[in-house]
């Protein structure tokens, strides 16, 4: 059975953009800047882009990630004249000139044509025309030009595709280095992995979410900048500390994990304490299990982290929920009811 996407559940084009960062061909990292790129054209309303404008923004976003990370693809590709060229330049074989003039001839040779591809198919035909062939230059779209405006949605897409790539480059270096944790760190807002005894910083949790949650509270679906949105434990860390002094044991489930946090903003958080004894009422649980399910599309690695702490399969995964708000339930927790105001429908629940 096919896996839904974004644009499954919704059909837009920053859905469509979010499906094609997630799923489309991805063995090397070129669609991550090639987006950044033409997102940062479209901002300036440039809409005719050569091959020769495209180079230095696109290399410079490579070589960021590649002092990161050397894992910039799968195993062949990161040996190809490309990748192995933005190595010598960070290793101060090549100069900057150099590499621009490679990268115009060799960084763009299927990014172009493969983007909009997910599968075997075109998802979206509204981001830009490839002229390379004929003209030498690719030209966007209005409705791509359109988005482009919306600060706070290329913020928030800009982020999400930074996310993406700091967690796949984790899945091509996977093939070299054994299977670690990933978990949330409360003090650095970001996902670490525990690897080696050692903690290494992966990506930040809030444009991670927000891939999959929208630019909105998880709760009231307000529209909101990543930065007035707040990082909020679904089910409370309370319930283990009730759990423990109820059984005098540990609660066997991880509350800080990826699956039980979600995006929301000051007031559907709360003030500091205020809501450390609520769980949300039934609809939320069931819109956090559709969320998981899509994060677990994604693949590696962050459905792993899903697997470990949730289940294997989805109903197992369902079933962990309803036995974790049961228990919410059976310690007394109270129930609370959602924001007063609603301003749009939920992303998954009522797709299900």
């Amino acid at each position: 059975m096919s896996r839904k996407t974004f644009s499954d559940y919704k059909k837009s084009i920053d859905n469509d953009i979010r499906t094609i960062i997630h799923k489309g061909k991805n063995v090397a990292c070129y669609k991550f800047p090639f987006f950044q790129t033409i997102l940062e054209f479209a901002k300036k309303d440039i809409t005719h882009i050569t091959r020769e404008m495209l180079a230095k923004p696109h290399v410079d976003k490579i070589i960021k990630h590649m002092k990161k990370s050397p894992f910039q693809g799968q195993t062949g590709v990161r040996n190809g004249k490309m990748l192995q060229s933005v190595k010598d330049h960070i290793d101060g074989k090549i100069n900057i000139e150099k590499l621009l003039l490679i990268t115009e001839k060799e960084g763009f040779k299927d990014v172009i044509r493969a983007f909009p591809v997910v599968g075997t198919k075109k998802i979206n035909n509204n981001i830009y025309s490839d002229e390379i062939k004929n003209n030498k230059k690719i030209i966007l779209h209005d409705e791509f030009l359109e988005l482009a405006q919306d600060s706070n949605l290329v913020k928030l897409l800009d982020a999400g595709t930074d996310s993406r790539w700091d967690l796949q480059q984790r899945v091509w270096e996977k093939k070299i280095h054994p299977s670690a944790i990933i978990n949330y760190d409360e003090n650095s807002k970001a996902l670490i992995e525990v690897r080696f005894n050692q903690r290494l910083h992966l990506t930040p949790i809030k444009p991670t979410l927000t891939n999959y949650q929208g630019d909105v509270c998880f709760y009231c679906r307000r529209p909101y900048p990543l930065n007035d949105l707040e990082i909020e434990h679904f089910i409370p860390l309370d319930l283990a500390k009730q759990f423990y002094l109820k059984n005098n044991k540990q609660l066997k489930y991880n509350l800080n994990n990826l699956g039980n946090l979600v995006n929301a903003c000051v007031e559907c958080n709360g003030p500091k304490g205020k809501w450390h004894l609520y769980f949300p009422k039934k609809q939320f649980w069931y819109e956090l299990h559709a969320r998981n399910e899509q994060i677990c599309n994604s693949e590696k690695p962050l459905e792993i982290i899903l697997q470990n702490n949730l289940g294997k399969t989805k109903e197992e995964r369902l079933q962990k929920l309803i036995e974790l708000r049961d228990l919410c339930i059976e310690l007394h927790m109270i129930e609370w009811d959602g924001p007063t105001e609603i301003f749009n429908s939920l992303q998954y629940y009522k797709n299900n």
